[in-house]
């Protein structure tokens, strides 16, 4: 019996198996337990719960202004699952301690 007959989805092949690795936005494949991972997995979270805010609301500018937001995250995670290592470089630049001068 087909899953679209019995109401489930279909399965889905990549042909690449599961080493516990995934793609990259343009090509390349890193551990499922990359950090770069969270990231981007936390930032698409953020986008989802900001979209369902957003849908509740009933006063146009401040929708505009989480809608922004909105892109502003989903351009974050883009940049960085496209550029992984400048990600990790500027992650380690914000851990570096800061100096008063």
């Amino acid at each position: 019996m087909s899953a679209r007959a019995t109401g489930g989805s279909p399965p889905i092949y990549t042909k690449t198996g599961d080493d516990g690795s995934t793609g990259l936005l343009f090509g390349g494949r890193v551990s499922k337990a990359d950090p770069v991972i969270e990231v981007c997995g936390a930032l698409d979270e953020a986008v989802a719960a900001l979209g369902l805010g957003r849908s509740l609301l009933d006063d146009e500018p401040l929708e505009l202004m989480v809608l922004e937001l909105q892109r502003g995250l989903f351009a974050a995670a883009a940049e960085i699952a496209a550029n992984p290592a400048s990600a990790r470089r500027a992650a380690g630049d914000l851990e570096e301690p800061l100096s008063h001068e």
